[in-house]
């Protein structure tokens, strides 16, 4: 949670890499927590598989789309 305006904000990185093939499930937040977690959208074209390799592909043709497009047009679709 962010903290609240004119306090120092502390965080940590913290990198969580399964395998590619690993099923990642869902975390529901409690109700109150919902309203403060932002970055998620609920755009259609942007949907979180529970696979992380098809997550992180995903990810990435989006973030590179010239890349992919030059390289592995296949996946452009």
């Amino acid at each position: 949670m962010s903290p609240p305006e004119g306090e120092d904000r502390i965080s940590f990185p913290f990198f969580y890499a399964p395998r590619l093939d690993a099923s990642i499930p869902e975390v529901k937040l409690p109700e109150e927590l919902q309203v403060e977690a932002r970055g998620v959208t609920q755009d259609p074209s942007n949907i979180l598989h529970p696979i992380f390799g098809e997550n992180s592909l995903k990810s990435r043709v989006r973030a590179h789309p010239n890349v992919v497009e030059a390289h592995h047009p296949h996946l452009m679709s």
